[in-house]
């Protein structure tokens, strides 16, 4: 969609801000803010603007970080610290966008390792009920919605109200876990107490399959990104386009200031995951689980990153350290 036709589309969608508001809730502040998100993901939703692909491939980027923040929040050792809030942390990151949200929660994790505690064997175990949960409510609460955002809508108007649905995607995804942990223990009559420490934890199948389906998602989405671009004639749609800022602000577009404020979002989150991830390698060694390399390390994150997308990078190496972390016990 070209010259007028990107006017008349974006014309219609910004007047939403200044006309009124669509009644999905009937509350008005929600409405209002409802209607200027939609302002704000519509260009890239609805191809409006190609170079505003970021936008697709930072959100199936996200379903790494967002599988990670769940895990830990459901771990024994994380229990009545910050980083067990998921639904404040994901109502925070909606509002208020990842990258201004991220780095303080990647602080918050690093704090809650400093506890000797948190490196029990034990204390790292989820239990079953919500480690069986964790896989499909990503899927259906957040991977989903993602995917369904994006359908090549002929309605507009259904287009602007999956958008407004899928707002509350992170937060569906903590409601469906405890759904389906519900309806597992109903199902299933087991002993979930711990085992013994010698014994090989329960809930790392689970763990490994959810890392390795958000690894997926997050390196089919960079794959799909740039096979894209490199196969694209159009120059508005190239790496730099997509991917690096346009540094005249004051002077730039209204599409060009959209896609600046996602890739400020998406550089910062996940440049900041990136040192979280070093900083992880880092304390399994400060505590001996480890004796990696650090410059290997750093090498690995930014090569995961390169090949196969900064969600990819997160996820991988979590599955590493969980794996570390779940071999060691006091025997």
């Amino acid at each position: 969609m070209h010259g007028e036709a990107i006017t008349a589309e974006l014309g219609e969608i910004l007047e939403l801000r200044i006309r009124g508001y669509p009644k999905y809730t009937g509350i008005h502040l929600i409405d209002h803010s409802l209607a200027l998100i939609i302002g704000m993901f519509s260009p890239g939703v609805m191809n409006i603007d190609r170079a505003n692909s970021i936008q697709r491939y930072f959100l199936f980027s996200l379903s790494s970080p967002i599988a990670i923040f769940t895990v830990e929040a459901f771990k024994k050792r994380n229990s009545m610290t910050l980083i067990s809030w998921t639904s404040i942390w994901a109502l925070l990151h909606q509002c208020l966008g990842i990258g201004a949200i991220g780095p303080f929660y990647f602080a918050a994790y690093m704090l809650a390792s400093g506890n000797e505690q948190y490196w029990w064997p034990l204390s790292r175990q989820v239990p079953t009920p919500y480690s069986k949960s964790l896989l499909p409510a990503l899927i259906v609460g957040y991977v989903l919605p993602t995917a369904a955002m994006y359908y090549p809508y002929t309605n507009i108007s259904k287009a602007k109200g999956m958008i407004a649905f899928w707002q509350g995607s992170p937060v569906y995804v903590n409601i469906l876990i405890a759904i389906f942990a519900w309806a597992y223990r109903k199902l299933y009559q087991e002993d979930h107490r711990a085992p013994e420490a010698s014994k090989p934890l329960p809930d790392m199948q689970d763990l490994r399959a959810l890392y390795l389906v958000s690894f997926a998602i997050s390196a089919c989405s960079h794959f799909s990104t740039a096979f894209t671009i490199f196969r694209s004639t159009n120059p508005e749609l190239s790496l730099t386009r997509v991917f690096v800022p346009t540094w005249a602000v004051p002077n730039a577009p209204f599409l060009d200031s959209l896609r600046n404020l996602w890739l400020a979002d998406f550089w910062i989150c996940f440049l900041a995951a990136g040192v979280w991830c070093w900083m992880a390698v880092w304390d399994m060694n400060r505590v001996g689980h480890t004796k990696t390399d650090m410059l290997i390390a750093a090498a690995m994150l930014v090569g995961t990153s390169v090949c196969f997308g900064p969600g990819a990078m997160t996820a991988g190496c979590w599955y590493w350290r969980e794996a570390k972390m779940a071999r060691v016990s006091f025997s």
